[in-house]
């Protein structure tokens, strides 16, 4: 026999105390079942509230996160694409850097060296703008390399 109480999402079978909560539709996509049924392990109504008021909240934190993660960012037309340079870098740009690459390790080196590196550093520049070279981060590495792929 199942009984039910005043507290919800809290029932009690056989003397055991069960929390249940049926899914939101709008985040049902990352269940399996409609219904999350989960026994408390316990036949003391107090420590039963208890956890089932944990229970909801940290179900309820856990489906706003899902909630926020699916929504659009707010005003995302007025963003800038590219995070402004910062314009007190006393680093050369990368034009600059490369050209002085060469002039120092470009001594007695055929064509092709120099081909390589000037090709290279033109991806660069074309993806991710000729900025202070202290300004690109990790995130441009990575989108240089996915680039190249």
């Amino acid at each position: 026999m199942v009984d039910h109480l005043n507290v919800s999402y809290l029932y009690k079978k056989r003397g055991v105390f069960y929390f249940s909560k049926r899914v939101p539709c709008d985040v049902k996509s990352y269940y399996k079942s409609d219904r999350i049924v989960i026994c408390l392990r316990t036949k003391s109504n107090a420590s039963a509230i208890r956890a089932s008021k944990s229970l909801y909240q940290r179900l309820d934190d856990y489906w706003a996160s899902i909630r926020l993660t699916k929504m659009q960012v707010p005003a995302q037309h007025l963003l800038v694409s590219k995070p402004p340079v910062n314009s007190n870098s006393n680093a050369p740009i990368l034009s600059q850097a490369l050209s002085t690459y060469l002039k120092l390790k470009g001594v007695d080196k055929d064509k092709i060296f120099f081909r390589g590196a000037n090709r290279n550093i033109k991806y660069v520049i074309e993806l991710l703008g000729d900025l202070p070279i202290d300004n690109y981060n990790t995130k441009d590495a990575s989108a240089f390399r996915d680039w190249l792929i």
